[in-house]
């Protein structure tokens, strides 16, 4: 089976994002130079291509940028990662557009998946600091059990910057939080 890679740049208020397609799927939308920017493929020797999932995933982004709650059910999303990577991932996507979770709620609810008495927030967290489909899969909107912004691999500005563009006050971000 021939794999085809392509990739797009989109400009957004925050910066660059690279959005990468595998054969025809959305595999990554990354913030340049971002940690672990490109995941496991190598951005510099994808070919440059609109293709019709990229049109989809920059179409996304301009709505998104432009404080719209777009969609994803039209994203043709391909997970890359372990099964607990993936899981973790599936649960991100159930965080509604401007609202919030904390890392120790995600671990309840895998822990609850799973049948286990509890699970580590931090193993959560190195779960969502690698998401190949930030803003899409919304990592940004998990936060600290007080409040606090942590761990961003596209920066805690910018992860600042996508919150209050959903229209979040963190400093009432308890109003925001989501039962997951």
């Amino acid at each position: 089976m021939q794999r085809n890679l392509y990739k797009l740049e989109f400009n957004s208020p925050f910066g660059t994002y690279t959005i990468v397609s595998f054969n025809e799927n959305i595999a990554g939308v990354w913030l340049f130079n971002q940690k672990f920017f490109g995941g496991k493929f190598d951005i510099s020797s994808i070919e440059t291509k609109e293709t019709n999932s990229l049109k989809l995933a920059k179409n996304w982004l301009t709505e998104y940028f432009e404080g719209k709650n777009p969609s994803i059910s039209n994203l043709p999303l391909c997970f890359e990662g372990s099964e607990f990577q993936k899981e973790v991932f599936k649960i991100l996507l159930k965080i509604p557009y401007g609202k919030l979770v904390r890392y120790g709620d995600i671990s309840k609810k895998l822990a609850k998946i799973r049948g286990l008495k509890k699970m580590s927030s931090r193993a959560v967290g190195a779960a969502i600091g690698k998401n190949p489909i930030s803003i899409v899969v919304p990592c940004h909107r998990v936060i600290g059990s007080k409040g606090k912004l942590t761990g961003y691999s596209g920066g805690i500005e910018t992860k600042s910057n996508l919150l209050k563009l959903e229209g979040i006050d963190l400093n009432n971000y308890k109003s925001y939080l989501f039962e997951i």
